[in-house]
């Protein structure tokens, strides 16, 4: 048996090769082959990006609106807020050039296998707030947003320990007057208070509270963990349709993988349900602290204290939308 060490040393240079073969691919960098995965952490977007990838030919770009590892977006906010009517500068012309590919490096390309791709897929969970000036400003780009029940990503993320960043959602004006204004003192309640799971609450109500008021049916492409779950054939063909690519034979055998960021404790090792494995974690007053903040959001359209989504998948939307783009308008009009 291979020594403790060499396994280890053998690990590294293997990981390391990855990353550089991954560094090593020809981008036509066009727009319209361009597909953004969004959706807020820990709510199964790796595991979706790894079912879209299954005999496709796209090069996987990881996270690169992170600005901690990704030169080009550093020193913006955890997540950037974009008005849907912003002119071009700097940052959308940045945007625009990230979508398009235009980024190079070991954490962008760490699990990318695509020499010679025919399109990207990005998996960005940093872009909620912008989904909307994509949409207006970049129509060629494909877009996915994945949602799931706000109870399983707190529980994941406070595992983590992953930080909320609510002061820098506060500080952001346009945000605050273009949609929390309405919350701006539940948010600040939230920020200033030691509950944890109260600003992760908050937070992931303003993730999906934005893109949802800027994006109409048919924007994006709705993707639900639960419902993934409890129908992965109907779920996977109506992706594939969207893609217009067709569902891969073997589609199955990637959705059995366990994602690249499982958790040893996680469900799907401990042979758990997956939809329903945070119901045994959550405790009562937490359940009732979600739905308290869903009703203050207007958002307890979305999910209850049950597993599953309460609406269907064209009623996750609020209507009307904060701005209708001309592109949204003409779609209403057809």
């Amino acid at each position: 048996m291979m020594p403790y060490r060499l396994q280890r040393a053998v690990k590294r240079v293997s990981k390391e090769l990855a990353i550089a073969r991954g560094m090593l691919h020809w981008d036509t960098h066009d727009l319209s082959g361009t597909v953004l995965l969004a959706g807020s952490g820990r709510s199964g977007t790796t595991w979706m990006s790894q079912i879209i990838h299954h005999g496709s030919g796209y090069r996987d770009i990881f996270e690169p609106f992170h600005p901690q590892h990704v030169r080009q977006v550093k020193g913006w906010p955890t997540m950037r807020y974009i008005c849907t009517n912003q002119g071009a500068n700097e940052s959308t012309e940045q945007i625009r050039a990230l979508l398009k590919g235009r980024v190079r490096s070991r954490w962008t390309d760490q699990y990318n296998c695509k020499t010679f791709p025919h399109g990207r897929l990005i998996k960005a969970i940093r872009t909620n707030l912008m989904l909307g000036w994509v949409r207006d400003h970049c129509p060629e780009v494909k877009l996915l947003f994945a949602m799931r029940h706000p109870c399983a990503v707190v529980y994941s993320r406070m595992k983590l320990r992953w930080d909320t960043h609510l002061d820098q959602l506060l500080a952001q004006p346009g945000l605050m007057r273009d949609h929390l204004k309405p919350y701006r003192e539940v948010i600040e309640r939230a920020e200033r208070s030691d509950d944890n799971w109260q600003k992760h609450l908050a937070m992931w109500c303003i993730e999906n509270l934005v893109p949802l008021r800027e994006l109409w049916p048919g924007d994006a492409h709705l993707m639900r963990y639960e419902d993934l779950c409890r129908d992965f054939d109907g779920e996977v063909t109506r992706l594939f349709a969207f893609l217009n690519r067709p569902v891969p034979s073997n589609i199955h055998d990637t959705a059995q993988q366990r994602s690249a960021h499982f958790r040893r404790d996680s469900a799907i090792l401990r042979g758990g349900d997956l939809i329903a494995d945070w119901q045994k974690h959550v405790e009562p007053k937490h359940i009732d602290a979600m739905l308290g903040m869903l009703s203050r959001f207007g958002l307890n359209h979305l999910y209850d204290e049950r597993v599953t989504p309460r609406c269907q998948h064209g009623d996750v939307f609020i209507d009307p939308p904060l701005s209708a783009s001309p592109t949204s308008l003409r779609k209403d009009a057809a």
